[in-house]
C-alpha cells in the first residue's frame, strides 16, 4: 500500500477509536442521567469532551494528509472527499477504507441517534420536574382564580400549593 494510503488508513482507524471512546461515554452518561447523579455527570462530560477534542485533531490531522494524498493519486479536486479517493483505488486498498468508512459512518449515526434520545430524556426530566415544581408552589388555582361559586369575582385569589414561595 503506497506510504500516504498507510498514513490515511492510521488516521481513520485512529478516528474509529475515539469514536468508540466518546460512544461509550455517552452510553455511561445515559446511565448517570438515569440514575440523576449530577457529580458523576460533570466528570463524565468532561471525559466526553476530551475524547471529542482528540477526535478533531485526528481530524485536522486527515486534512493535512489529504494533499498528499491528492497529489498521490493524481487527483486535482478543491472539495476532495473520501468517496472521491476510495473511487481511485485498487481493490485491497478500496476495501480496506471502504470498511473504515462504513464503520465511521455507522458509528456517527448511532451516536447522533443516542444524543437525540438523551436529549429527549433530559427534556422529558425538566418538563415533569417544572410540572411538579408548578404543582407544589402554584400561586393560584388555573381553574378558579377569578370567580367564586356564585359567579362574582373574588376579591383574594386562592393559592392552591401547600409550598409558599416567599420562604
Amino acid at each position: 500500500m503506497r506510504q500516504s494510503l498507510e498514513k490515511l488508513v492510521d488516521s481513520l482507524q485512529e478516528q474509529k477509536e475515539h469514536l468508540g471512546d466518546i460512544l461509550k461515554l455517552s452510553y455511561e452518561i445515559r446511565a448517570i442521567i438515569v440514575d440523576k447523579d449530577v457529580h458523576r455527570l460533570g466528570v463524565m462530560v468532561r471525559k466526553e469532551l476530551e475524547a471529542i477534542k482528540k477526535m478533531n485533531a485526528c481530524e485536522k490531522n486527515l486534512m493535512l494528509l489529504l494533499p498528499v494524498v491528492e497529489e498521490e493519486l493524481g487527483l486535482k479536486k478543491d472539495d476532495l472527499t473520501l468517496s472521491d479517493i476510495i473511487s481511485h483505488l485498487e481493490a485491497e486498498e478500496r476495501s480496506i477504507i471502504q470498511a473504515l468508512r462504513d464503520s465511521l459512518t455507522t458509528g456517527l449515526r448511532e451516536l447522533a441517534e443516542l444524543n437525540i434520545e438523551n436529549q429527549e430524556y433530559i427534556d422529558t426530566r425538566l418538563d415533569y420536574s417544572e410540572y411538579v415544581f408548578d404543582l407544589l408552589v402554584a400561586e393560584e388555582d388555573p381553574l378558579n382564580n377569578f370567580y367564586g361559586d356564585d359567579g362574582y369575582a373574588e376579591s383574594e385569589r386562592k393559592k392552591s400549593g401547600f409550598f409558599d414561595t416567599k420562604a
